[in-house]
């Protein structure tokens, strides 16, 4: 929208007809209720879906710290639960398959 206010204002107006009406078209842009909801639900989904790969992600490093299986677990079934609200996660899916193969299938007993 504030794109959008600022090619308005981009051009002279040359009388007070199309001076209001460029002022009531910037209100009407800025004040619109459908792109203030667009912006900030879409945002605010975003940073829900970043607290989810964060905290996946801490539940992962916890894990390495404690040696805590329960913890992978956790991490594992966050990264599941954000995979199903977004898709474009997937490009993180071999991070965590092979941090997982190595962890469960390729462990060191000493």
């Amino acid at each position: 929208s504030i794109t959008l206010s600022l090619s308005l204002f981009s051009e002279v107006p040359t009388s007070a007809e199309t001076s209001m009406k460029m002022t009531m078209s910037f209100i009407l842009a800025v004040t619109n209720a459908g792109l203030l909801l667009l912006d900030h639900i879409h945002f605010q989904y975003n940073g829900m879906l970043l607290g989810i790969l964060l905290a996946s992600l801490a539940s992962l490093l916890q894990s390495i710290k404690h040696h805590s299986a329960r913890l992978e677990v956790i991490g594992s079934v966050l990264f599941a639960l954000l995979l199903t609200f977004k898709h474009l996660y997937l490009t993180l899916a071999p991070v965590y398959f092979f941090y997982l193969l190595r962890r469960f299938c390729f462990y060191d007993d000493t």
